[in-house]
């Protein structure tokens, strides 16, 4: 059987400071999607504890202070709370996080309380980096994610229509060096084939010329070798004679 809507709102709004309290919680996407928290928007009365969820989810401390009158008062913890999600905010904007941006928007007295709440980041595991005191300022390594509201999935749509333009271009860069590298490769081939023959060309001509040298060295041989020859003939005909003389 249905519950009243007096207890699903009740459990609603218990769900809603169990989480804002939760000292490892700082993210609030699943509260939102309880079906004992959507319940809350039948009732007016209700509404100023889903603005919170709201505010935890995405908003900042400024954003607290400057309606409070909308908002559940909130406990030390969970303003605590509020303040480390809105360090995590401006860690995700920048690289170098001054101490004089946290005392300004989160109502510090001083630089120490600045440090200090970014140490409890630090542990938390939400913000990793380095302090410089002497230069008043965080030097930001990692900052976790929070909710995404509507105006964040605007911009972020924005921002992956942009990249996927600038993939775009990038492929058709990418197209034009590859036809050039291609041209480039086959000028090369045909200039390789070009040598080749060219090489080949030339091997000829010097078998070609050594063929030759080496018929005219045999025919030269060959003429030396007739004329001892000859001469041995007349050498014997002229002692031949010689004798029929005698």
């Amino acid at each position: 059987s249905r519950k009243p809507p007096e207890m699903a709102d009740s459990k609603g709004v218990l769900a809603i400071k169990q989480a804002l309290s939760d000292p490892k919680r700082f993210t609030f996407g699943d509260i939102r999607n309880l079906e004992s928290v959507k319940m809350l928007e039948k009732d007016s009365s209700s509404k100023m504890w889903l603005d919170l969820l709201d505010l935890f989810s995405t908003g900042t401390y400024k954003d607290f202070t400057d309606k409070k009158a909308s908002y559940p008062k909130l406990n030390e913890t969970e303003i605590v709370k509020l303040k480390q999600l809105t360090c995590i905010s401006l860690a995700c904007n920048t690289k170098e996080l001054s101490y004089s941006t946290l005392v300004k928007n989160l109502d510090l007295k001083e630089s120490e309380e600045a440090e200090e709440l970014l140490t409890a980041c630090i542990r938390a595991g939400v913000v990793k980096g380095k302090h410089n005191p002497k230069k008043g300022k965080f030097l930001v390594q990692f900052s976790q994610g929070r909710d995404i509201s509507d105006s964040d999935l605007d911009n972020v749509s924005k921002q992956l229509a942009n990249w996927i333009t600038s993939c775009e271009a990038c492929m058709e860069v990418l197209k034009t060096k590859v036809k050039q590298t291609k041209k480039l490769h086959e000028d090369q081939k045909m200039e390789e084939k070009s040598l080749s023959q060219e090489k080949d060309k030339i091997l000829k001509m010097i078998e070609a010329k050594a063929g030759n040298r080496q018929r005219q060295s045999r025919g030269r041989k060959q003429g030396m070798e007739d004329m001892f020859r000859l001469g041995g003939i007349a050498a014997t005909h002229a002692h031949g004679l010689a004798g029929l003389d005698v």
